[in-house]
């Protein structure tokens, strides 16, 4: 996005002005409140009605700013400063990343951005950022290779809309694309740029399968043994939920109908031999339990007389399927899921698998 865009936009929880270096001591304020949430950028030399002002550069004026950043940010950290030149007048830019080994302080103390402005961290929310900064989700990384070129934007309104439609959260009006993706965890800034994070790959990219495995290997065996003697095979790619409804199908269309006659009707009652519900919530908690690290896909096998669904990955220390406990391995993708009414309830899915199995 073109610089005058971003300012025509106005601040917001990644967009700082300041109207000149006379208030360095808010633009250092203003890299720690970014540092310690999703990235941001501060322009200097606009003012709060975005109006380009300008600024004057020395010879020695960047490294000036430098150095006062330097000297009162702890830890130290390094953003990109740089000059453009906007309506013919000279604006310092100054892009501040996300810094993951949080808190970072301001004249010893602590800042969070929060909308347009930044707020100060009291001792609690400081230990909470430093207990969150040392989980590094999978889900929460910046994708490696990836841009927002590769995010689709019809998946993204797609995204909104069920979401509205589903937890009534609505849509917003005037956020910015890569705002919007930042809000939902999907994005993060690096440095300068905007990148897709890995749970906005695996949600809204066009083809994820480009950056890491993410599939599901699909197959119908003859017999009750695992053999090279397939009656159908299926490999299902795509987003998340694009494979969610490839391997419903295939499931569907591998397993038998039965018919059943009951006493209170003369009408026949036709039963799946297995509850569709239940394997597709196995599925779903295949998909975003996984370990998106282990290079090997997930896998359905449908035998005569049973259905396996396997993941990469293990449960978490001190859960096992007779007492599960909602412990993600990705909860950005739980998050996701969630929001479009995939997951109703966290850490009933095992419960909710036996329930319908038993009935």
């Amino acid at each position: 996005m073109e610089i005058m865009e971003i300012i025509e936009a106005g601040e917001s929880e990644t967009t700082e002005f300041k109207t000149s270096l006379a208030e360095w001591r808010d633009v250092v304020e203003s890299i720690s409140a970014f540092s310690n949430k999703n990235g941001g950028t501060i322009f200097i030399g606009v003012g709060d009605n975005c109006e380009i002002i300008g600024s004057d550069i020395g010879n020695k004026t960047i490294e000036t700013l430098a150095n006062q950043i330097k000297q009162n940010i702890d830890p130290v950290i390094y953003p990109s400063i740089h000059v453009e030149n906007v309506d013919e007048k000279a604006i310092i830019v100054v892009d501040v990343a996300e810094y993951e080994q949080k808190p970072v302080f301001a004249f010893a103390i602590a800042f969070v951005r929060v909308g347009k402005s930044n707020q100060k961290i009291g001792s609690e929310g400081i230990r909470n950022l430093a207990i969150n900064a040392s989980k590094v989700y999978w889900d929460g990384r910046a994708c490696e290779g990836a841009d927002l070129e590769d995010i689709d934007e019809e998946t993204v309104k797609w995204f909104l809309n069920t979401r509205f439609t589903k937890r009534r959260v609505a849509i917003p009006p005037q956020m910015r694309f890569e705002e919007i993706l930042m809000n939902v965890g999907c994005a993060k800034r690096i440095n300068e740029d905007v990148k897709p994070t890995n749970a906005g790959v695996a949600f809204f990219c066009k083809y994820s399968q480009r950056f890491y495995p993410l599939r599901i290997l699909c197959a119908r065996f003859k017999g009750v043994d695992l053999s090279r003697t397939t009656l159908d095979s299926l490999d299902c790619s795509g987003t998340l939920v694009e494979m969610l409804d490839q391997t419903e199908d295939f499931i569907k269309r591998n397993i038998r109908l039965f018919g059943f006659r009951t006493p209170f009707s003369f009408r026949r009652i036709d039963k799946l031999e297995y509850p569709i519900e239940a394997i597709r919530e196995a599925v779903l908690n295949a998909l975003v339990h996984r370990d998106y690290e282990a290079p090997s896909d997930i896998r359905v096998f449908i035998f005569d007389n049973r259905i396996e669904i396997t993941n990469p990955g293990c449960f978490p220390r001190g859960t096992t399927p007779e007492k599960p406990s909602h412990i993600p391995r990705n909860p950005m993708l739980c998050q996701l899921m969630r929001d479009i009414g995939y997951i109703e309830k966290y850490g009933s899915g095992i419960y909710f698998m036996k329930e319908i199995c038993s009935d």
